[in-house]
């Protein structure tokens, strides 16, 4: 079965993880306005340090504490791509996703591993876009990227602006054609070969 890019199966499950997608988004936005970051210094500030306090009083349980556990306890989120990209690994290492939606892990597609196994099956072309893979479900190009922005921490600026470009799925489909026009341009100039994971013949070369 072969996979056009940015598509994807409408099945219930897809729906459901969209809804799953929507509620994490709509849980940072609320998380965004009653904790803004102008409020908390990076080291966790005067802020932070009387309200974990004030909750140690309450015998609340504290901020930070709640948010390492719900990420530990949360399901691991994967992100596949060519890490011989330099623009696409300096995005894959500054995105970042909100603790309640799982733990982020950047995965190599140049390295063996069963997640690339399954995107093989899948009859997805890993050099023509990224994969996401959350709840069992593999995201491909425009909607990788679109899923990343929707569960995005929004913290700092790179994660705003990622946000705010691609949390639209048709923003997602218009822009993404073109940054992938200019990553395979990238790695044709640095004289890179592709991973060809679907091993189509006379298919190694961008």
């Amino acid at each position: 079965m072969r996979f056009k890019w940015g598509s994807r199966i409408k099945s219930a499950p897809y729906i459901e993880n969209d809804q799953r997608i929507e509620r994490h988004a709509e849980r940072a936005e609320r998380d965004e306005a009653a904790f803004p970051e102008s409020a908390i210094e990076e080291d966790g500030g005067p802020w932070t340090a009387k309200t974990d306090q004030a909750n140690m009083t309450q015998g609340l349980p504290n901020r930070d504490v709640d948010d390492r556990r719900s990420a530990a306890e949360a399901e691991e989120v994967l992100l596949v791509y060519d890490r011989e990209c330099p623009a696409c690994d300096v995005y894959c290492r500054m995105v970042r996703i909100q603790p309640s939606a799982g733990t982020l892990r950047i995965v190599n597609a140049r390295d063996p591993n069963p997640v690339m196994e399954e995107i093989t099956e899948a009859g997805l072309d890993i050099d023509q876009g990224m994969v996401v893979k959350k709840d069992g479900r593999l995201y491909y190009g425009s909607e990788a990227i679109h899923v990343l922005a929707r569960l995005s921490s929004r913290t700092g600026i790179f994660n705003r602006m990622s946000y705010h470009m691609f949390r639209s799925r048709a923003a997602a489909h218009l822009l993404y054609p073109p940054l992938r026009a200019c990553r395979n341009l990238l790695l044709k100039a640095l004289g890179k070969t592709k991973i060809n994971n679907l091993r189509i013949e006379g298919n190694d070369r961008f």
